[in-house]
């Protein structure tokens, strides 16, 4: 029995594009709007970002949300090929990361509740009870700078409780995160009060282990430099903003 050539090649293509199928994991963490599960779906910046990579002939994702995020950030280094999401880029971990890719910027504050005023400065925060989810980078940013009373937190839904319920004086951490998480508990966004800045604005990444596949992390790369000059990455930030 004769196979037709058009039949050997279409059996070949399919061979090739299912070789070169791959689906990476990318442990995500529970910070709304940057990442998060809403009614049993992945989704908020980072994942909508990555899907749109998906989307336009990059590789595919599946999003874990399953570890806290200071297990997460172990995790990621113990099985080749795994990614992370959102990932602050700072200097204490550039070391240990593969920088993949910068998906968007995003400012930490100082929030608080309550106050007569709102923080203004810094030092005016440094002897209060700051809370701050562990294994956020602003946590080591916090204790480089001379902040006294800092309480570590599961995660950052649990610390909009405590702000709003007046367990804790001020909030660090993510800005797009805070704001978003706050009125989502149930809190009165009109009450939210804006403090400094938590020094330079900060970059977000999605980052792998140093051993990260080359051929993956370049498709990653090229994907979102593509949705950037396009326009389509600014498009997908603003239904957040």
């Amino acid at each position: 029995m004769k196979i037709s050539s058009l039949v050997v090649s279409a059996l070949v293509f399919l061979s090739c594009t299912t070789a070169n199928a791959r689906e990476i994991t990318v442990l995500a963490n529970e910070s709304m709007p940057q990442s998060g599960m809403v009614d049993g779906k992945a989704t908020g910046m980072a994942v909508d970002i990555l899907n749109a990579v998906t989307a336009d002939g990059g590789p595919s994702f599946k999003f874990d949300f399953s570890q806290p995020w200071a297990r997460a950030l172990v995790a990621v280094h113990e099985t080749q090929g795994v990614a992370i999401i959102p990932l602050t880029r700072t200097p204490e971990r550039e070391a240990n990361f593969k920088w993949i890719a910068n998906l968007f910027d995003n400012p930490g504050r100082l929030f608080s509740v309550g106050r007569a005023a709102p923080i203004k400065t810094l030092d005016e925060a440094k002897n209060l009870n700051v809370a701050i989810m562990r294994g956020s980078s602003f946590e080591g940013w916090l204790k480089q700078n001379g902040f006294s009373h800092i309480e570590p937190v599961q995660n950052d839904e649990l610390i909009a409780k405590m702000l709003a319920a007046g367990r804790v004086d001020a909030w660090a951490g993510a800005e797009y995160v805070q704001r978003y998480l706050f009125a989502k508990t149930g809190g009165d966004s009109t009450k939210l009060q804006q403090g400094p800045l938590l020094g330079e604005t900060p970059q977000i990444f999605i980052a792998g282990d140093k051993n990260f596949p080359e051929d993956d992390a370049k498709a990653i790369t090229d994907g979102v430099a593509k949705l950037r000059s396009s326009g389509k990455l600014a498009e997908i930030m603003k239904k957040y903003q």
